[in-house]
């Protein structure tokens, strides 16, 4: 078995000659939504499409804005018909939507019963984020309470990501989504929030003055660089 290298397109040469050499592939960059159609279904469906570490079938598609959303929709039925915990969709966050975007893509995933796999956006060929200044542009507490049926720590990479961008953005620490970060995992984090209670507000989007930081500990705390900056204080 091996990965075989990602295919712009649904279907095609490729597609079909994995099928008749039996091969087991990992489609590792996402398929394109655009091309799956009921012919490019009937192809990929003879495919033994695997995630990465080649221990279950699993399909990837993308899913980088909203523009995205309704194509999705209207292929909900292919899309249920790969089966079960079947389809996984990368969704890219970090650099150019604002919340309300992300979390209308979000819903739509939850909805459709799909696997989101969130990635944070790293620069790349000199091309920087674009984060909107007006990033959160709704209310915060309704995309913080979504839940998924799998891949929960994934989702809580992204709601640190909005922990960090929110102090930075208003100067404090929203605490009932720390609370709901270390809610199941990494639950003894959320102490070193605590014990700085001037960083803390559960009063939504209330502007802060900036506190001193000349030690960095803010900065670290709001990094998630805090406790492995302790570990290596007290070495």
């Amino acid at each position: 078995m091996f990965g075989l290298s990602p295919l712009p397109r649904c279907g095609g040469a490729a597609s079909r000659d994995a099928h008749l050499r039996r091969y087991s592939v990992n489609f590792n960059q996402s398929l394109d939504i655009d091309f799956l159609n009921g012919r490019t279904f009937r192809l990929l469906e003879k495919i033994d499409s695997r995630n990465a570490r080649f221990t279950k079938r699993m399909f990837y598609f993308a899913c980088n804005g909203t523009n995205d959303i309704n194509k999705f929709v209207e292929r909900r039925d292919l899309l249920q018909r790969f089966g079960e915990n079947c389809v996984t969709v990368l969704t890219l966050y970090g650099f150019n939507t604002r919340l309300s975007e992300d979390y209308r893509r979000f819903l739509m995933l939850r909805r459709l019963r799909l696997i989101p796999f969130l990635l944070e956006y790293q620069p790349v060929a000199d091309v920087a984020a674009r984060v909107p200044e007006d990033f959160f542009d709704m209310d915060l507490d309704a995309p913080i309470r979504l839940t998924f049926r799998s891949n929960d720590q994934n989702w809580e990479k992204y709601l640190r990501w909005v922990s960090r961008l929110y102090f930075l953005t208003f100067g404090r620490f929203y605490l009932p989504l720390l609370k709901i970060i270390y809610r199941y995992n990494r639950k003894e984090n959320i102490r070193k929030f605590l014990d700085r209670p001037e960083l803390l507000t559960s009063e939504l989007y209330r502007t802060y003055e900036k506190l001193p930081d000349p030690d960095s500990r803010i900065a670290q705390l709001a990094n998630g660089t805090a406790k492995r900056s302790w570990k290596r204080a007290r070495s």
